[in-house]
């Protein structure tokens, strides 16, 4: 998807007189990707690409200039460089400048933004700390957590009226408490003791192979990609039916945390996901095996 943003500042800055090549240059200075700001160089309108060759056959004409040791006697070159290469800025695109000011989106405008524009919320936690994508994981727990009890009370209240059919209702009351406490405190367990330290261990795994592909990020980027690249899958996941289509979206929105987060191509953030999970496989199934055959 093309970073409206980023369009919006190519075409202010081509307005102003600066040449695609310096807004470029600027965009990747402050930390956008190679491959969003040419997909939004493609998309502008042909008027803005058209003034954008001319100033850039400028700049050339300017650099030749000085390459040669030539001044300028034109008054209208000097006119057009003083315009071009003044101390003044285009505004930078919103998700970068959200970035810089240090602007950090709370836990329920994180699950709004991992639902509707994810790349704004990779970018806006680039500096986000495993703290704090952990507390991102404890909260969207809840909602599985709470569903789980729900689940729990409907199964034991179902147990309960088998016991009392055969007459056994001193054993119903217990039935639901305990089966309602079991179930609860495996799920909760498992969410949230199980599950985090497992992505601790995967995303130190993980990162391995995003250095291996040229990221340039840290390890606690590929946790928090992880950690709020499973958002869909955490809050829609436990739905029947819908468990299979969210798995498939977490692991989009993963390939596109890494690619944020560690400045690196979608192609790459693909292929480090499908071989870490290839040797981790392979690694499990050696280890299962091993087992089997000394046990």
């Amino acid at each position: 998807m093309v970073n409206s943003d980023i369009v919006r500042y190519f075409r202010e800055g081509i307005e102003r007189g600066f040449s695609v090549q310096v807004l470029k240059k600027n965009l990747k200075d402050n930390g956008f990707r190679e491959d969003e700001i040419n997909d939004a160089i493609n998309s502008l309108p042909a008027s803005h690409k058209n003034k954008a060759e001319s100033l850039e056959k400028i700049d050339n004409h300017i650099e030749q200039h000085r390459n040669q040791g030539r001044f300028m006697q034109n008054d209208e070159m000097h006119e057009e460089e003083r315009f071009r290469h003044p101390n003044m800025q285009v505004k930078m695109p919103v998700e970068r400048k959200e970035n810089t000011d240090g602007q950090k989106p709370g836990i329920f405008k994180k699950i709004g933004k991992a639902f509707s524009h994810p790349g704004e919320l990779f970018s806006a936690t680039q500096s986000d700390g495993i703290g704090p994508a952990l507390k991102y994981w404890f909260v969207i727990s809840l909602l599985p957590l709470i569903a789980s009890l729900i689940g729990a009370i409907v199964l034991s209240a179902y147990v309960s009226s088998y016991f009392t059919q055969f007459g056994l209702a001193f054993l119903a009351g217990a039935s639901v408490f305990l089966i309602t406490a079991a179930l609860t405190g495996i799920i909760f367990a498992f969410l949230y003791i199980i599950i985090p330290i497992l992505m601790l261990i995967t995303a130190g795994f993980l990162h391995l192979f995003v250095k291996l592909f040229k990221g340039t990020g840290s390890y606690a980027n590929t946790f928090s990609a992880g950690i709020y690249a499973a958002t869909p899958s955490i809050i829609l996941g436990f739905i029947p039916g819908v468990n299979f289509i969210t798995w498939i979206w977490t692991f989009v929105l993963m390939i596109l945390g890494l690619s944020i987060m560690h400045k690196m191509s979608k192609v790459r953030a693909f292929f480090a996901i499908i071989f870490a999970w290839i040797v981790l496989g392979g690694l499990i199934s050696l280890i299962v095996y091993l087992g089997l055959l000394f046990y």
